[in-house]
């Protein structure tokens, strides 16, 4: 009857008694803030805030465009939002981002409309006494669950065969719920009657139908104090703090004007024992020192928390005690606060040239709006500050390569760090050289190959000129020679590519060795000509050359040269080859130098003694290389040879010369005289044996027989 019609006038009169003559402004804000409060008790609700299933891309759900909104509208999921737990979600023809708690993964899901209560929210709803609850229970409960004072019960048969009770306190305010569902709140000392959407609430209806109209009228005449006048917000209800930092929970609270205010504090339980208060966190040793209440006894019951820790994610109370004996109150719904520390997100291998986001993850979202700091090798990334907690590398870089975290600016709290490992192919390959000094003959040399790589290059290969020589990051040459000299490089291989090493040079010192001496012209050397001695050797560094004829010192040089040769320079010559290792002499090599006849003479053989009928033998002496072989003899003003051969006898008197010949030519010696005289005379044999010196030289002889 009473949700149905009413009387109009009996109503209208118990309206008018029980309305003040004038609107206290002061209530009607409490008024208003206990509608906010019991909006956000069922958000709060934890079925509602509770965790939901992860949404994939491609998911079908129910969506409710607005918050408080009872259409929820057929959507996709598009993607994952940055923020925690929020998703894009295609529906029609717009896209919202929404957080899980407005999506309903199925239809059944989303149809729901009703704020289920577990059996533990009871006690937030049932407390404080002046709040009036009409509850029907299922057979599975009993009324101990739900304690009140002074409680009137009377037996109510509801529709639908569904057996329960109906509980009736006195109070000026009702609320009724069934099988943990809120459905109706009725308000009887304003007369109004709010009906929730619920699909018990004609099971209600039908309940309160059947009650008389007297005993209503007789609850709307008790006096008692309204739940308007209790209260305690909390702005927000959820805190996500970064581990120690400060917090600062903020929340007012109100109460009967009649009533003052004896004790405040804060807790963070709200379940005590009968007879017991609630535990006081200012005297709680692990938050004494960091718990500063920045409220008052008016309104005002903000609490500081400094220094937080994970251990002190949990829910807070705010509790106050009036005057009035069991005048308590504590406000239930709480503060839930959620510390979290950074987490640096990466993946553990990426490839020189990929693109690589680095995320700065947390536990929970941070409540303020916060602006990320990144670090690499502890030193700030000055350009990286951005209220994104993501740091994308672009074609990422071996210079990336590195530990990173991250901090939120005006924190000290940084993440621990995490190793970016940039993969990349060998690269500034070079080989080095020991002893790096000079190196002789004889020595040992390591050549080492160095690369720069991700992961570290285990194949390496060497090579001289275009041969491979050997393998493995080194290479040694015990008693290296100088056949070892040489250009060297190395490769280096890894799993992503290779690269080849510059080149190098050996460079091996040695002494002289292989000494020679050559002749140019190579053939027969002519009295006049030009010829070149070259000394030939092998040494490392060059030799000094110096030549040497006989035992003399005759030159220095590689190129000894002889411009118009003599006879006086045959010979046997050889050079010797010096320098800071060592010397060495090339075996000797004889200078012949050919030339034509010269110096040629008439030498007179015999006794000396000539007597008529004798003759006188004339021997031809000449100078030549090679020797003359080819002689002619001739007498004075006679263009015929009277005789050849080297030596000739002279029969006769005469002028008498020779002439010699080789393959280089021929010269003619001076003429010489003969003189024959006849037995028992005087014989004077006068011989003329030419100029020497320039001067005439006779010959007398005289014989006397």
């Amino acid at each position: 009857m009473l949700m149905i019609r009413r009387p109009p006038n009996n109503l209208h009169a118990a309206h008018l008694l029980l309305m003040p003559a004038a609107y206290d402004p002061l209530k009607v804000k409490r008024r208003l803030d206990e509608s906010k409060s019991i909006q956000k008790f069922y958000y709060d609700c934890k079925r509602a805030s509770g965790p939901r299933a992860v949404l994939k891309p491609g998911d079908e759900v129910r969506v409710q465009p607005h918050p408080g909104s009872h259409k929820w509208s057929p959507g996709v999921v598009v993607k994952s939002h940055c923020a925690l737990r929020f998703y894009v979600v295609d529906c029609g023809s717009r896209e919202y981002r929404h957080n899980i708690q407005h999506l309903r993964k199925s239809t059944a899901a989303a149809n729901e409309s009703r704020h289920r209560l577990s059996d533990d929210q009871w006690t937030e709803i049932t407390e404080p006494e002046s709040v009036c609850w009409i509850v029907l229970v299922p057979p599975k409960h009993h009324l101990q669950n739900y304690p009140h004072s002074n409680i009137l019960t009377s037996q109510i048969q509801p529709t639908s065969g569904t057996h329960g009770k109906m509980i009736w306190p006195t109070c000026s305010r009702l609320s009724i719920a069934y099988e943990g569902h809120v459905i109706n709140t009725v308000m009887l000392k304003s007369h109004l009657l709010k009906r929730k959407r619920r699909s018990s609430s004609v099971l209600i209806v039908t309940s309160v139908r059947m009650a008389p109209p007297l005993p209503l009228i007789v609850l709307l005449m008790i006096h008692g104090v309204s739940s308007a006048d209790w209260g305690v917000s909390y702005s927000p209800s959820h805190i996500c703090a970064l581990k120690d930092s400060t917090v600062i929970m903020s929340c007012t609270y109100k109460y009967p004007t009649d009533h003052q205010i004896k004790k405040v504090f804060w807790t963070k339980t709200k379940d005590k024992k009968e007879h017991e208060e609630f535990p006081d966190l200012s005297n709680d040793p692990e938050y004494s020192q960091r718990l500063q209440y920045l409220g008052d006894k008016q309104q005002n019951c903000t609490v500081r928390l400094s220094h937080v820790t994970l251990k002190d994610s949990h829910m807070y109370y705010f509790r106050f005690i009036t005057d009035k004996p069991d005048r308590k109150w504590i406000g239930k719904s709480g503060v839930n606060l959620s510390v979290t520390d950074l987490q640096v997100e990466s993946p553990e291998r990426v490839t020189e040239g990929d693109s690589v986001t680095l995320r700065c993850k947390s536990s929970c979202a941070l409540t303020d709006r916060a602006t990320f700091i990144w670090y690499r090798n502890s030193q700030p990334l000055t350009e990286r500050r951005d209220r994104n907690n993501e740091l994308l590398l672009q074609s990422v870089r071996r210079e990336d390569s590195g530990r990173y975290s991250c901090a939120v600016d005006g924190h000290t709290h940084i993440s621990p760090a995490v190793q970016l490992n940039v993969m990349y192919p060998p690269r500034s390959v070079s080989v080095s050289i020991s002893p790096s000094g000079v190196i002789v003959e004889g020595d040992s040399v390591t050549l080492n190959c160095i690369s720069d790589s991700n992961p570290p290059a285990l194949n390496f290969s060497w090579f001289k000129g275009g041969t491979i020589v050997g393998s493995g990051r080194i290479y040694n040459i015990s008693k290296i020679s100088s056949d070892d000299s040489g250009e060297y490089k190395c490769k280096s291989i890894n799993e992503h590519g290779e690269k080849y090493s510059d080149t190098v040079t050996l460079n091996v010192m040695y002494p002289p060795k292989n000494a020679s001496v050559s002749i140019s012209p190579s053939g027969v050397i002519v009295e006049g000509d030009s010829v070149t001695l070259n000394c030939i050797s092998d040494s490392n560094p060059p030799a000094e050359i110096s030549w040497i004829k006989g035992g003399t010192i005759v030159g220095s040089g590689r190129i000894f040269n002889i411009s118009k040769i003599s006879s006086d320079d045959s010979g046997e010559y050889k050079c010797k080859s010096i320098n800071e290792h060592g010397d060495k002499y090339s075996d000797n090599v004889t200078l012949n130098v050919m030339y034509p006849p010269r110096n040629v003479s008439v030498l007179i053989n015999g006794s000396g003694v000539i007597v008529e009928g004798d003759s006188v033998t004339l021997n031809c002496i000449s100078d030549s290389n090679p020797p003359a072989l080819n002689f002619s003899w001739f007498k004075e003003n006679e263009t015929s040879a009277v005789g050849s051969g080297q030596s000739f006898s002279a029969l006769q008197s005469g002028r008498f010369y020779c002439q010699a010949h080789n393959q280089h030519g021929s010269q003619k010696s001076d003429t010489v005289t003969v003189t024959v005289k006849v037995a028992g005379r005087l014989v004077i044999l006068y011989i003329s044996i030419g100029g020497v010196c320039g001067a005439a030289v006779i010959i007398t002889m005289l014989v006397i027989w």
